[in-house]
């Protein structure tokens, strides 16, 4: 995640009457960020509760003026880009995962849905 990433920030949002823990990532200029990539990468160094449901690029973060730290209710106003969920979710590796997601999909607002979660 350092080579792509120079800064990040996670706040966690409401969508859906959820909450979810969102990454907001500023590039390394030239920079790709893979969203799957950073969260494979993260579940190997970090509980399942903080690793993001989601990435959104941005420019640079906010700042609060007079404390340089970032502005985390301003990130909570910014209008996020429209994801396929589709492409975020984990393959089941086992019939049990299968019918675990297919209910949980019944149930749950759109959204990917980790296997490890709780």
């Amino acid at each position: 995640m350092a080579a792509t990433a120079r800064i990040a920030c996670g706040v966690l949002r409401q969508r859906d009457g959820y909450e979810e823990l969102v990454a907001f990532v500023v590039p390394v200029r030239g920079g790709i960020i893979d969203g799957k990539v950073m969260r494979n990468e993260l579940r190997a160094k970090l509980p399942p509760y903080m690793v993001p449901a989601r990435f959104e690029l941005v420019d640079s973060l906010p700042q609060l003026a007079a404390s340089g730290k970032v502005d985390r209710n301003q990130l909570k106003r910014v209008e996020l880009a429209q994801v396929e969920s589709v492409e975020l979710q984990e393959e089941p590796r086992t019939q049990t995962e299968a019918a675990l997601l297919a209910a949980a999909k019944a149930v749950l607002p759109p959204q990917p849905i980790a296997f490890e979660a709780d």
